[in-house]
C-alpha cells in the first residue's frame, strides 16, 4: 500500500461501504428511488456540521445525536455543480483554480474509475488509504450510518474528510439530478448549472422541462448561480426557479460569451468575455485568455464555467463566513496563471489518449449519453480523421440507439461489448439492432470486454485506423487499466 495503512484495513472500510445499498448498481433504475435528505442531513448532524446544512423541508435534526467532533461554525466556501453533461469536469476545473489560488481545496466527484480514493481529492491529489480508512471509521459506529447508503456515506465522509483536512473550500459534484442528491444537503455559496440533455430519464423525468426541474433543485436563496443551460424549455425553468429564490444569475452566451480556437496539435485557446455590465463590475476584468489541454469546444465551455464561478465566488466570500475571506480566488488572475491551473486538470476516463506498441492510437472517452457523444464525435471529425474503429458498451438506461446512430457515422467498423463489474450492463447482442441498417459499418460482437478490447486493437492495426473505446464509465473503468499498462505513451 502507498501509505501506512494495510491492506486489511482499507478492504474492511471499502467492504463497509459496498455493503450498502449503492444506486449505482441497480440493474434497472426508475423513479421508485426513495431518495431523502432527511437521513443524510442527521448523518452530517452527527458528524458534527450542523452549521454547513441548508435549511430543506424535509423534518427535523435530532439535537441529541449531535457529535461531540469540534466544529468552529466557521464552514469552508463550497461550490455546489450539477448539470447532464460536463459537471465533472467542471468540479475539477473549479478545484483546480481554487488550489492555484492558494486555497486548500476539497473535491468530490462521482463515479470513480479505478478507486474508491478517486472520488475525494485534496488539492487534487486522492485521498491516501489511510485518510479513506479514518473516514470510513469517523461514521461506521453511528447509527444514523446503519441504514444509509453508499452514496450517502461517501458524500458525509467527503465533507467530513474536507473539514478534517482543514480546506478552505469544497466544490462538490452532484451525484444524480440534484433536488434529492445526497449533496444537496449542504448549503452552498456558488452554484453551477452545466447544461440540461436527455439522460437517467427513468429517474429524473422524460422532458428537458422535467430534468430541469430536477437539477434546478441545488438553488439555494441568493446563492448566485453560473449555468450553460441553452435548450430553451430546459432554461425557463431554470431561470423562473432562480428568480423565485433571487438567485443572481450568469448564463453562457448572455451575461458572458467563450471565444475558442483550436490549438493546432490538441486543445484550445480561450477567452471568456463578461458580458453585462453587473457581472464585469464585481470581476474588474475585461476578459480572461488562457489555453486549455482538454479536447474540444465542450470543454472550453466548461472552463469557462469554472473561471466565472470561481470569479463571482469572491463576492460571496466577503459577504460570508469563511476561512481566507478576504483573500481574492481569480479576481485578476494572469493568462499564464490560468494555464497554470488548468494544466493540472486531467479528469479520468474523459478524451485519454494512449500509444500502443504497433502504432494503435486510442481514445477513452466515458461519453455515455446522447450530448457527451455528440461531442466525442466532433473530436473526432476534427482531430482523428474518421473513420475509426469503435469500441462500444453501455448501461440499460441510456440512449444506446441514439449514441449509436451517431457513432456509425464515423466508424468503419463497430465492436460490441458490455461490462462486467455493474449488473446495469446492456447486452451487446441486443445493441446491433441499434445500428442503423443502411450504415457502411461492420459490426462485431464480444461479450468479454477484454477480448472486445483486444479485437478492437487488432482491427484498428489492421486498417490504420485510430480506436474510439466510449459508452459508459463502466467500460472505462475495467478497460483503462490495461490500456495504461500496455502504453507507450499517454498522449499521442
Amino acid at each position: 500500500m502507498p501509505d501506512e495503512c494495510d491492506a486489511a484495513a482499507f478492504k474492511k472500510a471499502e467492504s463497509f461501504l459496498y455493503d450498502r445499498i449503492n444506486y449505482e448498481k441497480i440493474r434497472s433504475p426508475s423513479q421508485a428511488y426513495p431518495f431523502r435528505l432527511n437521513r443524510m442531513r442527521q448523518l452530517v448532524a452527527a458528524l458534527g456540521y450542523p452549521e454547513a446544512l441548508a435549511p430543506v423541508d424535509d423534518g427535523p435534526i435530532d439535537q441529541t445525536r449531535l457529535s461531540g467532533s469540534p466544529s468552529t461554525g466557521v464552514r469552508p466556501l463550497v461550490f455546489h455543480v450539477g448539470g447532464t453533461k460536463g459537471k465533472g469536469s467542471v468540479s475539477t476545473m473549479i478545484a483546480a483554480l481554487l488550489k492555484s489560488a492558494g486555497y486548500r481545496t476539497g473535491l468530490y466527484t462521482s463515479p470513480h474509475v479505478e478507486s474508491l480514493c478517486e472520488r475525494f481529492q485534496i488539492d487534487g491529489k486522492p485521498c491516501s488509504d489511510s485518510q479513506f480508512v479514518k473516514m470510513v471509521e469517523r461514521f461506521r459506529p453511528m447509527p444514523e450510518a446503519q441504514e444509509a447508503s453508499f452514496f450517502e456515506l461517501t458524500t458525509a465522509g467527503a465533507y467530513d474528510l474536507f473539514r478534517l483536512q482543514n480546506c478552505d473550500a469544497i466544490v462538490l459534484e452532484v451525484g444524480l439530478g440534484g433536488r434529492l442528491d445526497s449533496t444537496n444537503v449542504f448549503q452552498s455559496d456558488m452554484t453551477v448549472i452545466t447544461n440540461i440533455g436527455l439522460d437517467h430519464q427513468a429517474v429524473l423525468g422524460a422532458t428537458h422541462a422535467e430534468i430541469a426541474g430536477e437539477k434546478a433543485g441545488i438553488l439555494k436563496s441568493g446563492v448566485p448561480l453560473v449555468t450553460g443551460a441553452r435548450h430553451p424549455e430546459a432554461w425557463a425553468v431554470i431561470a423562473r426557479k432562480a428568480a423565485t429564490l433571487s438567485c443572481p444569475v450568469a448564463r453562457l452566451d448572455h451575461q458572458f460569451t467563450v471565444d475558442w480556437q483550436p490549438d493546432p496539435l490538441w486543445g484550445s485557446q480561450v477567452r471568456v468575455r463578461p458580458q453585462s455590465p453587473s457581472i464585469a463590475d464585481q470581476i474588474d476584468e475585461s476578459a480572461f485568455s488562457f489555453d486549455l489541454e482538454l479536447e474540444g469546444r465542450h470543454q472550453a465551455d466548461n472552463a469557462a464555467l469554472a473561471v466565472m464561478a470561481v470569479a463571482l465566488s469572491n463576492a460571496q466570500c466577503r459577504n460570508a463566513q469563511h476561512r481566507n475571506v478576504d483573500q481574492p480566488i481569480c479576481k485578476a488572475m494572469t493568462s499564464s496563471q490560468l494555464s497554470a491551473a488548468f494544466r493540472d486538470v486531467h479528469p479520468i476516463g474523459r478524451m485519454e489518449r494512449y500509444r500502443l506498441p504497433g502504432g494503435v492510437n486510442v481514445l477513452l472517452d466515458s461519453a455515455h449519453n446522447e450530448d457527451s457523444v455528440a461531442a466525442l464525435i466532433a473530436v473526432i471529425r476534427d482531430r482523428l480523421k474518421p473513420p475509426v474503429t469503435i469500441l462500444f458498451g453501455t448501461s440499460q438506461d441510456k440512449s444506446s440507439n441514439q449514441m449509436l446512430n451517431q457513432l456509425a457515422t464515423v466508424a468503419d467498423h463497430i465492436v460490441l461489448t458490455r461490462f462486467t463489474g455493474n449488473p446495469r450492463w446492456r447486452d451487446p447482442e441486443t445493441l446491433r439492432a441499434d445500428i442503423p441498417s443502411g450504415a457502411a459499418v461492420q459490426v462485431t460482437v464480444q461479450a468479454d470486454p477484454q477480448l472486445a478490447l483486444s479485437e478492437a486493437i487488432s482491427f484498428a492495426q489492421a486498417d490504420g485506423r485510430w480506436l474510439v473505446v466510449c459508452g459508459s464509465f463502466f467500460l472505462a473503468a475495467e478497460l483503462r487499466p490495461n490500456l495504461r499498462a500496455a502504453s507507450v505513451a499517454d498522449e499521442c
